[in-house]
């Protein structure tokens, strides 16, 4: 279970280094399958902190929190921190975006593929 930044980075570590070895060694298929499902957890884990701690990273999928026209999903493409300011880059953009204008897409807007106003 992911707490705190520490277990957060302890979890992304584990991560990287299953991804690796998943990649790198040679098994069989339930080796393969037994790493797959590693990563899926700890991917999951993972995105429930971030959703949690409105934490961005490249490849999470956000929607806009200002109500307006846009629904549509965007991915992450970058996350820049410049004097203390975080920034979100969307989907190729060269402009930054406040990241307190996002949110973390949730699943249920992933499967309709756009922003559900509650």
């Amino acid at each position: 279970m992911i707490t705190d930044k520490a277990s957060y980075d302890k979890a992304k570590a584990e991560l990287k280094d299953k991804q690796w070895r998943k990649d790198n060694l040679q098994g069989s298929d339930s080796f393969t399958w037994h790493m797959e499902q590693h990563i899926a957890l700890i991917s999951a884990a993972l995105l429930a902190y971030r959703r949690a701690h409105n934490i961005f990273e490249v490849g999470d999928l956000v929607v806009t929190t200002k109500k307006s026209h846009l629904t549509n999903i965007d991915e992450v493409g970058a996350v820049s921190d410049i004097n203390s300011v975080g920034f979100l880059f969307i989907n190729g953009s060269r402009s930054g975006y406040d990241p307190e204008n996002f949110k973390h897409a949730t699943d249920a807007e992933i499967k309709a593929n756009r922003r559900l106003d509650q």
